[in-house]
């Protein structure tokens, strides 16, 4: 589904986009963690 151009205010954008924050920190952090396990189980 799209959402049409300026159908969101800046304002919604701007308070979503800071709630997306600390779940992309930890999305990130859980897949170095991972990526970092299955590198070293390969690298053995």
């Amino acid at each position: 589904m799209h959402i049409p151009d300026n159908y969101l205010s800046p304002q919604t954008c701007a308070v979503m986009g800071a709630a997306m924050v600390p779940v992309w920190v930890i999305s990130v952090k859980k897949i170095k963690k991972e990526v970092q396990l299955v590198t070293r189980s390969e690298v053995r």
